[in-house]
């Protein structure tokens, strides 16, 4: 189960930014934006086959532009965070929007997938307008409009407000049906402290050896994708394929080129922003493989097999069982007890390191994102 940074975390960074559009960070420019709380109306396409879609449960879509320059948003059943930024043009009420990458929880939410349009398109957004109190995010190359309208600012708990209260985790009131999300809240407020007191920090010349790792191993990717639709193209110059084979190679070839786009560097004032986001998601990345490291040392255990690194899957319950003995968190809804606990005590949900293997052994040794 040996992972390289050109097999699952290169494509997962490839994806990341392909997905994030424009990285921004700090206080947003829109002094009219900061600080308000919207929820999602509708999403008008410009094709005239879709049209405007309108959202059954607008209070199930929210968006918090932050004065920090952070957003919260609500997606249905998953919750997110990105920050974002805005330059008001003369007029005050329109201007250039961004969003930078979005992390949050990755449940399957029901049909029709909303969430996972959004998150997409919010890649695209490019501008915003407020118009007779409602706000207005255009997509690029006259991709849609997604409009929202006002919505109550957020109280300050984890989760939405108007859910029941599900847990507690440090002194802070979690709200929500969700187990997965619930979890997601409490690990990410547990390991934070746990890294403070740990002292664990991510240095520049990681930062660094990551982003050049990955720029390395998604330029192979790019020639082995070159090579693949040229051999293509070569069969299909033979005029001999039949009907089905050539349909065939076409996609295939449609298929290659997409990709080699996809995994084209950025050129110009896109680059300095795709720098940016990859700087960004390396210190994702490291942190949390050192956080998992240090509950690996501490707790000990199986560990577990995943595309962004492993997973010290046994030592990080046994450090949420330590945490919700000692008072640090607890589940206040009985009926995400057994859920909330069932990704860490149900071993079918996952590919374990054969233990005593190299790999194992090499798990929190060695980063994932380097050779071995």
């Amino acid at each position: 189960m040996t992972q390289s940074l050109s097999g699952g975390i290169a494509l997962l960074v490839a994806g990341v930014l392909a997905a994030i559009g424009n990285a921004v960070e700090g206080p947003p420019a829109g002094a009219a934006l900061a600080g308000s709380a919207w929820e999602l109306v509708a999403i008008q396409s410009m094709d005239d086959a879709q049209g405007t879609l309108r959202i059954a449960d607008p209070a199930a879509f929210t968006l918090q532009l932050g004065t920090d320059g952070r957003a919260a948003l609500m997606l249905d059943c998953n919750r997110g965070t990105a920050s974002w930024q805005a330059t008001p043009a003369g007029d005050g009420n329109s201007g250039q929007f961004a969003f930078g990458p979005v992390a949050g929880t990755r449940a399957l939410c029901p049909p029709p997938h909303l969430d996972e349009c959004i998150v997409r398109d919010l890649a695209y957004v490019r501008g915003y307008l407020l118009r007779d109190g409602k706000l207005y995010l255009s997509l690029m190359a006259d991709g849609g409009i997604y409009e929202w309208r006002p919505r109550a600012a957020a109280a300050p708990v984890l989760g939405d407000p108007a859910q029941p209260l599900a847990g507690r985790v440090l002194g802070q009131a979690v709200r929500t049906r969700d187990a997965e999300e619930l979890r997601f809240y409490v690990l990410h407020v547990l390991t934070d402290r746990f890294a403070a007191v740990e002292g664990i920090t991510v240095t520049k010349a990681e930062i660094d050896a990551f982003v050049a790792s990955t720029a390395a191993a998604l330029a192979r990717d790019r020639a082995e994708a070159a090579a693949r639709r040229d051999a293509l193209k070569r069969e299909l110059a033979t005029g001999k394929l039949s009907a089905d084979r050539k349909a065939q190679v076409e996609r295939e070839i449609a298929g290659a080129e997409q990709l080699i786009a996809d995994l084209a560097p950025a050129m110009g004032a896109a680059a300095a922003e795709e720098r940016q986001a990859r700087a960004e998601i390396a210190a994702a990345f490291i942190r949390q493989w050192k956080i998992n490291g240090a509950l690996q040392r501490k707790y000990g255990g199986r560990t577990i097999f995943q595309q962004a690194g492993p997973e010290p899957l046994d030592a990080t319950r046994r450090f949420l069982e330590a945490a919700q003995a000692a008072g640090d968190f607890a589940i206040a809804n009985p009926a995400l007890e057994k859920p909330f606990w069932s990704y860490y005590r149900d071993d079918a949900r996952h590919s374990f390191y054969k233990p005593g293997s190299r790999e194992e052994q090499a798990a929190f040794t060695t980063p994932p994102w380097q050779a071995r």
